[in-house]
Order: structure tokens, then sequence, then C-alpha cells
């Protein structure tokens, strides 16, 4: 039900491959658990308070750097491609606030 011209169907700002793959959410709902919290906001609060906010972006931040590094955590890359970066921060911005 994904679409190649459409890389996040459901417009949570977790692109489908990355939503399916690693967080085991359904790309094709917002909120695939259906617990008031949308999926992509789910992956970038980093510290389960179900809020995206600065504590977040700076917990990020304090983990710049590429897959292998000694900063790196596979659960700070929201995007899940391999580098803690400004995108993972963009991402969070584009979410921020509380569910």
């Amino acid at each position: 039900g994904t679409s190649i011209t459409n890389p996040d169907g459901d417009g949570d700002r977790l692109l489908d491959g990355v939503e399916y793959k690693y967080y085991g959410s359904n790309p094709l709902l917002v909120d695939s658990d259906a617990d008031g919290c949308a999926d992509g906001k789910e992956a970038a609060s980093l510290n389960g308070d179900r809020k995206v906010d600065s504590t977040d972006m700076l917990i990020t931040a304090q983990h710049f750097g590429n897959a292998g590094s000694p900063a790196y955590i596979v659960q700070i890359d929201v995007n899940k491609d391999g580098k803690i970066n400004t995108t993972d921060q963009l991402i969070q911005a584009r979410v921020f606030g509380p569910c």
C-alpha cells in the first residue's frame, strides 16, 4: 500500500521503509498503536516522555557522529541512516511538542 512517489505515505515524518523496518510501525497509519501519539513523534522522543522538546534535541546533539564512532547510539539515530546529525534534529523540530 505504500508508494515510490511518496516516501512518507502517512505523513508522520518517518520514511515508510524506516518506519516498517526499524520501528515496526505501520507506514500507512500516523499512529500505528492507536495510543494518541504519532509514530514520528514517538521515534523522535528519545527520553520516553512522549513529547519532543529541547531535551531530546540536546541528546541528539551530544551524540553527533557516524555509526562506529564512540558517541553513536543507534536508538538516537531517528532516521536510521547510520549518522546522528542535524537531519535527526530536523525530524525532531518538525514533530516538536507533546502528543
